[in-house]
């Protein structure tokens, strides 16, 4: 096992953008083949967005090959044994999140290449426990959930009935911007600024979150249940531009519900893997690529930490942070990018706090007189709890407060990830990176924070007794930053979505579109656009400008005869 510091030694809003007349696509770039080239393209990192760039370049006929620095595959989506063996955890990602709905599943075929997914026969999609002990079932069909909720407020229930039928453009909008390179598509206030109550929307986006569940509900009840969703982007509730954030998430949820990939994220790693495999690519692990090889003003290769050499007919596109690349060639990026990249903050003062069981038996959770089982629970407190535990992390301290802790049970609907009738759990909950006195005192608290949460937790499950717990692993955010080199801060989105660094903004001004200012050199991974989470989209998209290069049409490529 590659320990956090040993790794670290070897080596927002999408509509908060320029517009599309401000950051147009630059020409395509010609390119010269380099005839003493080991392969067409290589791929410097194996996490999903690297291989899904690989999996539409191997399609278009070109041969990748994809390096990655660890001994598995999938950087972030990634399963791992970290408690006791033959339980499979997952280390940063939970879901396929927006691939299991978007384009890149489709046009890879994904599922030909041995992915699965695994839903909850319930109707049931997750439970919420309010701060007062409340239990709120949130089902798989959006008017049974408002139904319930309309206890708390009738007013509020219809109001949320009409935003959330409001909300189809906006929607529709971000899938548009998202699923193309920055250029190639209308911003969302582009889009919403055509309909007749755009600018309404326009206002509701580029507001905080906060105002937008201040104005549109009176019942605490309400803003509560929305104000988990917004945690889900990490964003902090009072900054501008996350107005829309909590209907977008809940949105998210409520349509897939929580879908899991059966046998972890990794499983869906390994598909993209074979399906670059497919068609003549090669995937090394263990291959830490730490320099980049310039020949007459382009990038030509890669070498790697054990001193090997592989050289590119075309290019390279890297998913590494781009604090990596520059201090691999600072003078060939130039001195605009290299103080604009410096700049990239992570995710401002939240991180994630993750506590992994492994579990003889699933949690039976309190709901009335019923005992149930559910994949997802959240343990959530007021929006006046979520703005105190966010100043709480903006002054480096741990919130004990009522805030949002959320609890994942997979094997409820996924039985592979642990021994017959075992079960794993997880929690995760928003905490700094950087404590008073320094990161490194997550070593001394971290034991006494997992007990407080495991107390709360026990207060809504009647069986998570010591004997029900074979074992745990806690992972701070500390943790988190060394299990990955790109994860710098604890971030596993590499960098904050927020106004200055979404869009058109992300990784730098003026290079948003994947190119660089080195010629044969690209850009993917979390660290470009729309971002993080597991999607595929910076991959394709970052494909998408390789491919123009060559002079050829993705959308022509990826159709699945």
């Amino acid at each position: 096992m590659v320990l956090r510091r040993d790794f670290l030694k070897l080596g927002m809003a999408a509509a908060a953008v320029p517009t599309a007349s401000e950051s147009k696509p630059a020409a395509p770039r010609s390119l010269v083949a380099n005839p003493d080239a080991d392969f067409d393209y290589i791929i410097a990192g194996g996490g999903h967005n690297a291989l899904a760039c690989a999996a539409y370049l191997g399609k278009a006929g070109y041969r990748c090959l994809v390096l990655e620095a660890k001994a598995t595959l999938g950087g972030n989506t990634s399963t791992e044994q970290l408690t006791v063996p033959g339980f499979l955890h997952e280390a940063c990602a939970n879901t396929p999140g927006g691939l299991f709905r978007n384009n890149v599943r489709k046009e890879l075929e994904l599922d030909k290449f041995g992915v699965r997914f695994a839903t909850d026969p319930a109707e049931l999609s997750s439970l919420m426990y309010f701060s007062d002990g409340t239990a709120q079932q949130v089902w798989k069909t959006f008017d049974r959930t408002v139904q319930d909720l309309s206890r708390f407020s009738a007013k509020d229930a219809a109001r949320l009935r009409v935003l959330y039928k409001g909300l189809s453009p906006f929607l529709q909008a971000v899938r548009r911007f998202n699923g193309a390179p920055i250029g190639y598509a209308p911003t969302v206030e582009e889009s919403l600024m055509k309909l007749p109550d755009g600018p309404v929307w326009v206002r509701r986006m580029h507001q905080t979150m906060a105002d937008t569940l201040m104005q549109e509900f009176e019942s605490e009840k309400f803003r509560s249940f929305l104000t988990y969703y917004s945690t889900i982007n990490r964003q902090l509730p009072y900054r501008e531009h996350t107005g829309l954030d909590s209907l977008d998430q809940y949105n998210s949820r409520q349509e897939a519900g929580w879908v899991l990939v059966i046998g972890g994220t990794s499983a869906l790693v390994q598909a993209m893997a074979r399906a670059v495999e497919a068609n003549q690519g090669t995937v090394l692990a263990n291959r830490f690529v730490t320099g980049l090889i310039l020949e007459n003003g382009k990038c030509a290769g890669v070498r790697t930490a054990a001193g090997e050499s592989f050289r590119a007919k075309y290019g390279v596109v890297s998913s590494m942070h781009t604090n990596q690349l520059v201090r691999m060639a600072p003078e060939a990026l130039g001195p605009v990018y290299v103080e604009s990249a410096s700049m990239l903050k992570p995710l401002f003062a939240e991180m994630l706090f993750c506590v992994h069981f492994a579990l003889n038996e699933a949690p039976r959770w309190k709901v009335g007189d019923q005992r149930i089982t559910c994949p997802a629970v959240q343990l959530i407190g007021t929006l006046e709890d979520r703005i105190r535990q966010a100043n709480a992390s903006l002054e480096g301290r741990v919130y004990d407060g009522p805030s949002f802790l959320q609890v994942l049970t997979p094997t409820v609907v996924d039985p592979s990830r642990a021994p017959p009738g075992k079960h794993v759990m997880k929690f995760e909950v928003l905490a700094p990176y950087a404590l008073e006195g320094g990161a490194a005192q997550w070593d001394e608290i971290k034991r006494g924070y997992a007990d407080r949460l495991l107390a709360r937790v026990r207060q809504h499950a009647e069986n998570l007794e010591d004997q029900n717990i074979i074992a745990r692993r806690i992972v701070t955010p500390l943790d988190i930053e060394g299990r990955n080199i790109n994860n710098v801060g604890g971030s596993c989105h590499g960098a904050a979505e927020n106004y200055a660094q979404a869009g058109a903004m992300r990784p730098v001004p003026g290079w948003a579109n994947h190119r660089t200012p080195i010629p044969g050199l690209y850009q993917t991974g979390a660290l470009t656009h729309p971002g993080g989470s597991v999607r595929g989209e910076p991959g394709r998209n970052a494909a998408w400008i390789v491919l123009e290069d060559q002079g050829k049409d993705i959308n022509k490529i990826a159709a699945v005869s």
